[in-house]
């Protein structure tokens, strides 16, 4: 259909009819106020275009999504962990859902809220526990960006993400927030595997995060220190089971974090039982999922309230928290600044690292696992 000129503005605009998809009416378009003929002509043309190419199914988009993820990890633009996570949302979380015979642009918002409280009420991969609505809204999220790269490069106009709604962050599982030394050292007595007692400790008396003490190395183990400079994780990238170990979280992550003297004596007389160990191999060999599961026979086992690896990290938060100084907890675990430690700690007492970890180190003392004579020696 043609252009016309508005004899009252001067301006040019295009009217035409199209075929709504979704409703699979005809409707009329007007567009106004373009300075020359060929522009309203190019927006009809362009708005036509648009329409015939958003006829994307969405099993398609996605596939194109997958294959811009690894672009981007080429271009250095994400990090290959990242493309990981948006891939495994994909394959467990949303193709399950939408893949299939379904046009991209046929999605509505209600769809997303249908399928925001399936996620809510679903459990997790270890079949445990309903996910959190971290985790639900860190799935909503993939989806978004893959909408927004349908908009950019296949056609689509509208994302019925956003305005859908967010899960709200509650916690509503019986799983302990933290265990106290006591709990935890009923945990390690059942424990009987040297590996196994080695990456607990690590989480339980360090706080690092998991992949922070899987990608260990004798080179990163000093007199009452380690060097955090990494994290390492067990993933299928483009069809191949591969480690890959990278930088950490943020740049906060990286840091030296001071330990109990008994744990550096515990790691380098478990170092030295390796034999032929390179400085620079990691010393712990166990996948996570193998972990965690022997977290849950070993927690089933004893009798004791159930909690993840990571929790192990929020305990030794909650009990150097209340023997020093929020500045120094926020240092040892890598957070950016002491308001993230607090916005996630919001329980932990307002008194330097190496003071801290002393004071740590005499509250176990009475531990079953390590005497008052094996952590004197040790200095």
């Amino acid at each position: 259909m043609p252009s016309y000129k508005d004899s009252k503005t001067g301006k040019w605009y295009c009217q035409f009819y199209y075929r709504d998809e979704l409703t699979g009416k005809n409707k009329h378009k007007v567009k106004r106020g373009f300075d020359k003929k060929k522009d309203a002509d190019a927006w009809e043309r362009n708005f036509k275009q648009q329409e015939k190419t958003s006829d994307i199914l969405m099993d398609d988009l996605l596939n194109q999504y997958e294959a811009h993820l690894y672009t981007l990890e080429t271009l250095n633009i994400i990090r290959k962990s990242t493309v990981l996570n948006r891939l495994e949302a994909i394959k467990f979380y949303i193709r399950p859902y939408f893949a299939g015979d379904i046009l991209a642009k046929n999605i509505t918002t209600k769809n997303i809220n249908d399928w925001i409280v399936k996620l809510k009420t679903r459990k997790n991969k270890f079949n445990q526990h309903t996910l959190s609505s971290s985790t639900v809204n860190s799935k909503r999220t993939v989806l978004k960006q893959v909408f927004e790269y349908g908009i950019t490069n296949c056609g689509l106009i509208h994302n019925p993400v956003d305005k859908s709604e967010k899960a709200k962050f509650s916690s509503c599982d019986n799983r302990a927030k933290f265990w106290a030394a006591e709990q935890y050292n009923i945990f390690y007595d059942a424990l009987d595997d040297e590996q196994y007692r080695i990456i607990f400790n690590l989480l339980f008396y360090t706080g690092m995060r998991i992949g922070e003490a899987l990608a260990l190395t004798p080179a990163d183990i000093s007199p009452y220190t380690i060097s955090v400079k990494s994290t390492l994780r067990k993933m299928t990238y483009k069809g191949s089971r591969i480690t890959n170990i990278g930088p950490p979280k943020n740049k906060s992550s990286e840091r030296i974090i001071d330990i109990p003297h008994f744990l550096y004596n515990q790691i380098m007389n478990y170092i030295n039982s390796l034999y032929g160990l390179d400085p620079n191999q990691t010393i712990i060999t166990l996948a996570y999922t193998t972990i965690y599961n022997k977290m849950c026979s070993t927690i089933e086992k004893t009798g004791l309230p159930h909690i993840s690896p990571h929790i192990l990290r929020h305990s030794y938060a909650t009990i150097l928290g209340s023997l020093s100084d929020v500045v120094v907890v926020s240092g040892q675990l890598g957070h950016s600044s002491p308001k993230t430690t607090m916005q996630t700690y919001t329980h932990l007492l307002p008194g330097k690292a190496s003071q801290a970890v002393e004071k740590f180190e005499k509250l176990i003392i009475n531990s079953k696992n390590f005497s008052a004579e094996h952590i004197i020696n040790s200095n």
